[in-house]
């Protein structure tokens, strides 16, 4: 897993799976560990938009606002759903 093919898999689903336990601060690591290190998989984006939340849910607002506008100004062509996901959390929360 950590040097493997799927490692940035792995690192995304690792974070998932720490939301879903309800802790966002190993959940927050796996998902920058993706970001720094497996910047060109397909799960970015969507690792961006849960950055964004959880840097939001823990009071750093203006960390989360440029999460969420980089993942709706970089990946507006995506074949994701996290940029209308990140418009639509601005919109509800800021």
């Amino acid at each position: 897993y950590p040097a493997g093919n799927y490692a940035g898999n792995a690192h995304y689903w690792l974070g998932e799976l720490y939301l879903l336990e309800g802790d966002s601060e190993r959940a927050r690591k796996h998902f920058e560990t993706l970001l720094a290190q497996f910047g060109d998989n397909r799960r970015v984006p969507d690792a961006m938009f849960k950055l964004g939340r959880i840097y939001h849910q823990n009071g750093d607002t203006a960390r989360a606002r440029d999460m969420l506008d980089r993942v709706i100004n970089e990946y507006a062509g995506a074949d994701s759903t996290a940029p209308q996901q990140a418009r639509e959390y601005l919109q509800q929360n800021f």
